[in-house]
């Protein structure tokens, strides 16, 4: 029970991400890396107050699902706050939960679970909804940015649903340590990312932005992501 409430609570925390991302004037590669930076600082502060060690040995047993699960979650970032410039909040949002509907299409393959009836007609309600979604979208240059905006939301649906897959074959890490490592290496992809792409821009950042990348790190970031991988467990 506690799990689920963590694992709800980190989806209502997600779900008001992209209010803060409309406000915060840089690119979408260099938010997700602030904002992964910021939540790693914010959990390492969180482990020094509770006086907790990090066990080196159960990361070395995981590292691999880390590893892939770190690239997941960074590049998940990029293309969902891309969602976000290039389509309406709310349709980026459903693009993005789609993500579960990919978690039920693969769990069968990847976690050997049974695939009923009842998963079958969600499946196809879903794609009904995403359909209806991509054709209500009005000619010209406002239909391309909604088609690419929902497409960007369903690649990192793509990567989200990875992410939750891999965190089913973490084994001994608490969600705190889970989340800290997988910030942290998610950062590390992004920053040689960041520099190739397009450099930093973060010298250029208004006054305003900061405090919405604030709270978007530690928020979204080190409190959502600490309920979402502790609800996973």
């Amino acid at each position: 029970m506690i799990s689920k409430i963590k694992f709800l609570s980190s989806m209502m925390i997600f779900g008001t991400i992209g209010i803060f991302v409309r406000h915060i004037g840089l690119p979408s590669s260099e938010i997700a890396l602030l904002r992964g930076a910021i939540g790693s600082l914010f959990l390492i502060i969180i482990l020094i107050l509770l006086r907790q060690k990090i066990s080196f040995e159960k990361i070395k047993k995981n590292l691999f699902v880390l590893l892939l699960s770190g690239i997941a979650l960074g590049f998940n970032w990029i293309f969902l706050f891309q969602a976000y410039k290039n389509t309406t909040i709310s349709n980026a949002a459903l693009s993005y939960y789609f993500a579960p509907v990919f978690v039920l299409m693969l769990a069968p393959v990847v976690l050997k679970e049974k695939f009923s009836a009842k998963k079958a007609i969600c499946i196809c309600v879903a794609m009904a909804g995403m359909f209806l979604i991509i054709s209500n979208a009005q000619n010209g240059s406002s239909a391309y940015n909604n088609i690419l905006g929902v497409t960007y939301g369903l690649i990192a649906a793509g990567f989200y649903a990875s992410l939750m897959l891999l965190n089913k074959f973490i084994k001994s890490l608490d969600g705190l340590e889970t989340t800290l490592i997988q910030l942290s290496i998610s950062c590390i992809i992004l920053l040689p990312y960041v520099l190739i792409t397009q450099g930093f821009n973060i010298f250029q950042m208004q006054g305003g932005w900061l405090i919405y990348l604030i709270i978007l790190g530690v928020i979204h970031t080190g409190l959502g992501f600490y309920l979402f991988f502790s609800g996973m467990q």
